[in-house]
């Protein structure tokens, strides 16, 4: 089932009255976008810094925060989805 904007935007509309707009749902997308590419940015400063100082160093935090691991293999999994769904 392919869903369109504009359907997803009647659906949405019917929930919530006069409070969702293409345009709001627009700010919305950007606003998540914008948060997640300043997620990425910090983290990608953070390891570079860390890459100065010792090339292993990756190793290290993985081992000092698990959930760390747990995270990068979330990103690169959403970072995927687009080819796997093209």
């Amino acid at each position: 089932a392919r869903i369109s904007i504009q359907s997803l935007l009647g659906y949405l509309s019917n929930i919530f009255p006069d409070q969702i707009t293409l345009r709001t749902i627009k700010k919305a997308i950007l606003s998540m976008i914008a948060i997640a590419s300043l997620i990425i940015l910090k983290e990608n400063l953070s390891a570079s810094r860390r890459q100065k100082i010792d090339a292993t160093s990756e190793w290290g935090m993985y081992a000092e925060r698990p959930s760390a691991r747990g995270l990068a293999l979330t990103i690169l999994l959403v970072r995927l989805i687009p080819y796997v769904i093209l």
